[in-house]
């Protein structure tokens, strides 16, 4: 999954990936859409039907991306796994590149990337599941200043992807990121063409309940060989979203990198009904300085949908400002058998 899908279909994701199946058959449409001041847009639309644990299918638009997923039970523990991308524009957020937090026009370039792969995702133990894809993907890169990234994105990539995700949780909020209990993963893939790159990303995050209060924090540790330009880690966003690569009181995808680690924490209170009021705090260790940011936010549960907004604030050397960034989310989800 690229970095640019990642951040647009965290807010559906949220919905979608705890709606466990109420029927023999179930269909859920989720839509909505994530908003951050400079400005960006994210819309996310998803369909996904259920037949019991056998079969699921889904498709949607998640910001730039089109995508369609197929699963396929083959045994208890085994399901087969087919998935499509394609980003026609704007793809690896080509269109908007920072350097020390101001956009740097002269070094954006234009990207649209196709995604195709197959595989099998298999239940090895309760809360353990592993996900082992074979992957290709092309590129039509154009506008880069590097002459030697033009050749590397000239031809189509082929390779692995694999994942492994264990949990252990009580109970996890449909509308919220947030669970009680404990999370994380291991995700790897190489790919070879021109050149041979790979990245490989490891995750962890809990969350625990006290009284009106419930506490979060997530970290991850990331690294890659042979990354450059359109294929690094992109971190930055103040969207309440349960990924390591968002960091509150920047842009999405100002941070261009090839190695480092985040640490995410947060605690949200409840103040009357369904209004939580909440802060988020990040750091972002990186070859550069680290970084870091605070956000503080609104959000209700209204007639099923979530709501939610608030304002974020880097801490960077008083030389390079600290402008406040606006945020908000929206996203509701219809579950029809």
């Amino acid at each position: 999954m690229t970095n640019t899908r990642r951040a647009a279909c965290l807010l559906g994701a949220c919905v979608l990936i705890n709606a466990s199946p109420l029927y023999a058959q179930t269909r859920v449409v989720f839509a909505g859409a994530a908003y951050q001041s400079k400005p960006i847009l994210a819309p996310v639309v998803f369909l996904v039907s259920s037949r019991n644990e056998d079969r699921e299918w889904a498709i949607g638009v998640t910001g730039w991306t089109l995508g369609a997923d197929a699963k396929q039970a083959l045994a208890p523990t085994w399901k087969r796994h087919l998935f499509v991308r394609f980003t026609p524009i704007h793809a690896h957020a080509s269109s908007t590149i920072f350097v020390d937090g101001v956009r740097d026009r002269s070094a954006e370039f234009s990207d649209a990337a196709v995604e195709l792969g197959g595989g099998f995702e298999v239940a090895h133990h309760k809360g353990w599941t592993g996900a082992y894809r074979l992957v290709a993907t092309y590129d039509a890169v154009s506008g880069l200043r590097d002459p030697s990234q033009k050749r590397f994105w000239r031809h189509p990539f082929i390779g692995v992807d694999v994942s492994e995700r264990y949990q252990r949780v009580t109970s996890d909020d449909v509308f919220r990121p947030r669970w009680e209990g404990f999370k994380a993963e291991a995700a790897f893939r190489v790919l070879t063409g021109t050149a041979t790159w790979s990245q490989l990303r490891m995750s962890a995050g809990a969350g625990r309940r006290a009284g009106p209060s419930f506490f979060t924090v997530n970290a991850s540790a990331f690294a890659g060989h042979s990354l450059n330009t359109a294929s690094a880690f992109l971190i930055g966003g103040s969207w309440d979203v349960s990924s390591p690569d968002v960091l509150p009181g920047y842009h999405y995808a100002e941070f261009r990198v090839t190695r480092g680690a985040t640490i995410l924490g947060g605690v949200d209170v409840r103040v009357r009904g369904p209004w939580e009021v909440g802060v988020r705090s990040g750091v972002l260790c990186r070859e550069a300085a680290a970084v870091s940011g605070t956000a503080i936010q609104m959000t209700t549960v209204w007639r099923g949908a979530l709501f939610s907004a608030g304002a974020a604030f880097p801490h960077r050397p008083p030389a390079q400002g600290n402008r406040v960034h606006l945020f908000a989310t929206i996203g509701a989800a219809i579950v029809r058998p």
